[in-house]
């Protein structure tokens, strides 16, 4: 699905958002936390699987820096709305 936007004359639009991302030692928790908040289904990214990156960078570009600054292995949560 695309839409026009004033970042140019069309823009992907994904239905799917990032809800957390968490180093991937405290993902479980974070999971099991939001599954009993969230209807939704939820979806797990690892930062340290190239394809992962890929994708999320679809959704976030600014989220890439993010991960790259932290220096760690981080899990990013989405949802599918």
């Amino acid at each position: 699905m695309f839409m026009q936007s004033p970042l140019g004359p069309s823009v992907r639009v994904h239905k799917e958002v990032i809800v957390s991302f968490v180093s991937t030692d405290e993902a479980y928790r974070e999971l099991s936390k939001l599954k009993g908040l969230i209807r939704y289904s939820l979806s797990t990214y690892e930062s340290s699987k190239i394809r992962d990156l890929m994708f999320l960078a679809k959704l976030d570009p600014d989220l890439i820096d993010v991960i790259k600054k932290s220096g760690k292995t981080l899990t990013v949560v989405t949802i599918k709305v």
